[in-house]
């Protein structure tokens, strides 16, 4: 039978630095995924003022309209004017950063392509050169079929954290990197407008799902506590895509990404159940959290025709318990 995971090569991915993904950005839907579209086209060792084409019967057959041919002009003009921030915290100081995000886009009436060039210094943050915790990828055409704004940049901000499956930020942050420092300010607006919007974006849309936590201010009691930060838990559905930068490493190595995903996927543990697995196979050995996985994968599955975690043919039915059980013996104790 066909696996039903997808596969995806670079050709179809957005590859990009995580200093980029955490930057302040306010494109609409349609300028996401023009960017998104062309940014997928951008290979290693591209130089100079190379453009990227973008199909425009793609960006119509992702919103369904048929009058972005008539929106083109305006919206790439707005785009060539917009740059994106990042701030960075050394300490006391803050600094920023404004970088132009495109330099050029040409559209010729009938010919149903758009040119995009990148400005060198984006264009040098979008490439598939993957290095250790710098990069992330993400899939351009998961991106450019979402119809909110905030949704594919909460998609590429969870990427950036992906080999952890949890991203802790502060509300006042969070709101800078959307763009949304003076908008939606009743914390109740902004989950209903945003987050929840955003949820239900990606779930229709995507292979992510996204659920979130509200942490609350240790001063004042009650209703008075101010929600001052959110923990996102973020995976993906079950036939989910097989990016590149996630295969098994040659050398063997613990993927604790990897087990994490697993553990949430076929033994269906809470959030606090899998921290509590990452919490302890921290202090053990790299060889020992290597065996452990090995054991896991090798012992525990779900059928494809059932939704109940097994174990050696066996239902599984407190899966947490299996797992503490069995924790020392699968390390070869």
């Amino acid at each position: 039978m066909e696996s039903p995971i997808k596969h995806y090569d670079e050709k179809e991915l957005v590859v990009e630095k995580n200093a980029l993904t955490h930057s302040r950005q306010t494109f609409s839907v349609l300028q996401n995924r023009i960017l998104m579209l062309a940014a997928s086209k951008i290979k290693q060792g591209d130089k100079g003022d190379q453009t990227y084409e973008v199909n425009v019967q793609d960006l119509v057959e992702f919103s369904n309209t048929k009058d972005i041919y008539n929106r083109l002009e305006k919206e790439t003009r707005e785009l060539a004017g917009k740059v994106v921030t990042l701030k960075v915290k050394d300490g006391k100081y803050e600094s920023f950063e404004h970088w132009s995000v495109i330099t050029r886009a040409k559209h010729v009436k009938g010919s149903g392509i758009l040119e995009i060039e990148f400005h060198s210094d984006i264009r040098d943050m979008l490439f598939f050169d993957l290095g250790e915790g710098e990069w992330n990828a993400s899939v351009a055409v998961e991106l450019a079929s979402c119809t909110t704004k905030y949704a594919p940049l909460l998609y590429r901000k969870f990427m950036s954290h992906r080999r952890r499956g949890k991203w802790e930020v502060s509300v006042k942050d969070l709101r800078f990197e959307l763009g949304l420092e003076n908008k939606y300010k009743s914390f109740y607006d902004f989950r209903e407008r945003i987050l929840k919007k955003a949820q239900e974006d990606l779930q229709k849309h995507t292979n992510m799902r996204f659920t979130w936590e509200e942490e609350k201010n240790a001063r004042g009691r009650g209703k008075g506590r101010k929600i001052t930060d959110i923990i996102f838990d973020f995976s993906w559905k079950p036939d989910q895509m097989n990016l590149p930068i996630e295969e098994p490493k040659k050398d063997g190595k613990f993927d604790i990404f990897d087990l994490r995903k697993r553990l949430k996927k076929y033994a269906e543990l809470s959030v606090a159940e899998v921290d509590d697995i990452m919490k302890q196979l921290k202090q053990k050995t790299p060889a020992e959290r290597k065996t452990f996985a090995e054991k896991f994968y090798k012992k525990f599955q779900v059928p494809i025709d059932t939704k109940t975690p097994v174990a050696g043919g066996k239902v599984i039915q407190k899966p947490y318990g299996y797992f503490m059980k069995n924790y020392e013996r699968w390390m070869g104790k």
